[in-house]
């Protein structure tokens, strides 16, 4: 008499086991998936993190002669204004060339 129940509660103790592995290997199969899921998520976060600081470096080097090209432009705008000067002054230096040259020639010849 007392064996069937006893063995009634361990068929039905074996059953949970039995169900209990089976929801483990799920969870275990569920947590694998989840581990190779961040895995593959923070190679790519390291992938993108890497493409990142290159593209830093690139821009930094961009700015560096960006500036360069901006004092480059303000010192060569300078110069713009005295380089026009000094050809305005080298027109009238040309105007006043023939004049000069027979002044030069004139005393040449009284002297």
């Amino acid at each position: 008499k007392e064996a069937a129940p006893k063995r009634r509660r361990v068929q039905e103790l074996e059953a949970a086991q039995e169900e209990a592995t089976m929801k483990l290997a799920a969870r275990l199969s569920d947590l694998d998936e989840a581990a190779l899921q961040t895995k593959t998520l923070d190679e790519e976060y390291k992938a993108a993190r890497a493409t990142l600081d290159q593209l830093q470096g690139e821009k930094d080097m961009a700015d560096q002669r960006l500036e360069g090209a901006r004092v480059l432009t303000s010192s060569l705008s300078s110069k713009r204004e005295k380089w026009i000067s000094q050809v305005s002054n080298h027109g009238a230096q040309l105007n006043r060339l023939p004049g000069n040259m027979l002044t030069a020639a004139a005393l040449v010849t009284f002297a």
